[in-house]
């Protein structure tokens, strides 16, 4: 029981983990494309 709950746990640390990734990489794109427009 208690090697479900770890593995429920590791694996919602891995989703949130590339989710957290994704917005910052999605947040660092933006950021360019604002300075891209910005500047230009």
């Amino acid at each position: 029981m208690k090697r479900i709950a770890i593995l429920g746990h590791s694996s919602f640390t891995v989703i949130a983990g590339y989710t957290h990734v994704a917005d910052a990489l999605t947040h660092d794109a933006m950021g360019r494309l604002g300075r891209l427009l910005d500047a230009g």
